[in-house]
C-alpha cells in the first residue's frame, strides 16, 4: 500500500459523493474549458484557504474533492475535441 492510498481514496469518494450531491447544478462538463479552468483556479484558492486557516482534514478533504472534480471536467471537456 503506497503512503497516499488511503488520502487518495478519500478524496476520490468525496468528489464522487460532491458530483452526487452537485448534480441538480448541472452537468459540469457542458461547461467551456475556460470557465472550469476558472472555477478550478477559485477552488485552489478555497483550498488554500482551508490549509492555511487550519481547517479540519474533513474540510480539506472537501475542498480538494472539489478541485479534483474540475480538473476532471476539464480533462473529459479536452478529451472530446
Amino acid at each position: 500500500m503506497n503512503t497516499y492510498d488511503q488520502t487518495y481514496e478519500a478524496i476520490v469518494l468525496m468528489a464522487k459523493a460532491k458530483m452526487i450531491m452537485n448534480s441538480h447544478k448541472g452537468d459540469i462538463e457542458s461547461l467551456p474549458a475556460n470557465t472550469l479552468l476558472a472555477l478550478a483556479k477559485a477552488e485552489l484558492a478555497e483550498v488554500e484557504e482551508a490549509v492555511t486557516s487550519g481547517s479540519s482534514q474533513v474540510h480539506i478533504i472537501e475542498e480538494c474533492a472539489d478541485l479534483m472534480n474540475y480538473l476532471v471536467a476539464l480533462a473529459h471537456v479536452a478529451k472530446k475535441r
